[in-house]
């Protein structure tokens, strides 16, 4: 029996480093021919499920992790790194045809980097679910980053939730914010915790940038919707939450020196989810979660900084 179950991506990231990078109006600026020289490199594993499966087993829980990647070298380097960090291997689909997904990262100054990824078929899990029913054994499912085509699956894992009474923290990606409230519907009502940004929360709500939405407002809208535990992080803002009760709100974390944003959203809702199912309350959940994300931003890459203890 497991504690969690993360579901989603595993990637491997490769940082191209450097302080000369050009920017204008938050607009990463690479003339189209030339080559540009970074100033250092360095690689690490990421991706949201995969970074949170560590997480949640330096923190102690006994955790796997249910994604794909590819019979490569990258797709071994992933293996190595769950297994080095006692997270189980049952549902790691190793796919003979699929490249393991990868992302380039262009790093700046003070945490600033955009990201080039390639996917390509590691969301489709829905072929390889002859275990399916075993992701049953678990108290908890965390599902995050599913790219295009997942539609069936999500629908499997809700009918898996919905019949096995297994608690949910749901972080959706880009692709599920894409599909609408309509189509989330069925999950959100499921959702013992939902954690998004504000920016994913308002364009989900359809709320546009000349008419930003009140936190409070969107909070309360995502509990209506079903979520029993809704949070929305705010970067510099802190982070607020709203638990069909009460509001809460902890205030970003306190950096000596942000060195690389990558993984923050992940080292937060792992943390989030640790203290919920250590029944802290919702100030120290939160501060768990602001804790372990500034530390994530104070290295490179999305798992050298997470804590073994909170």
């Amino acid at each position: 029996m497991f504690d969690v179950i993360t579901i989603g991506g595993a990637t491997q990231d490769i940082f191209f480093i450097s302080k000369n990078y050009s920017v204008f109006q938050d607009r990463l600026i690479l003339n189209w021919g030339e080559k540009f020289l970074a100033d250092n490199l360095f690689w690490d594993v990421g991706g949201g499920a995969c970074n949170s499966a560590v997480a949640l087993s330096r923190l102690g829980f006994a955790t796997a992790f249910f994604g794909k990647v590819g019979l490569d070298i990258p797709g071994q380097v992933i293996a190595q790194r769950l297994k080095q960090e006692k997270v189980s291997l049952k549902f790691l689909v190793v796919d003979e045809q699929a490249q393991t997904s990868t992302s380039a990262v262009l790093a700046g100054n003070c945490g600033e980097r955009s990201i080039v990824m390639y996917r390509g078929h590691n969301d489709n899990l829905l072929s390889q679910t002859q275990h399916f029913s075993s992701l049953s054994e678990t108290s908890w499912i965390y599902l995050s980053d599913l790219g295009s085509s997942t539609e069936p699956l999500v629908s499997k894992i809700v009918d898996l939730i919905d019949k096995n009474n297994i608690n949910l923290a749901f972080i959706p990606g880009q692709h599920q914010l894409k599909t609408g409230l309509k189509s989330l519907s069925p999950i959100l009502k499921l959702s013992k915790i939902l954690i998004l940004n504000a920016f994913e929360a308002s364009t989900l709500l359809g709320s546009t940038g000349q008419n930003p939405r009140d936190i409070k407002e969107m909070l309360r809208e995502f509990s209506v919707l079903g979520a029993k535990i809704v949070v929305i992080t705010r970067d510099k803002q802190g982070v607020d939450c709203f638990d069909e009760v009460n509001f809460y709100h902890q205030d970003a974390p306190l950096v000596k020196e942000v060195v690389d944003t990558t993984g923050a959203g992940d080292a937060f809702s792992s943390a989030f989810l640790a203290g919920i199912i250590n029944k802290k309350d919702i100030n120290t959940s939160l501060l768990w979660g602001n804790k372990n994300a500034g530390s994530v931003i104070s290295f490179y890459g999305a798992q050298h900084g997470l804590l073994g203890s909170l």
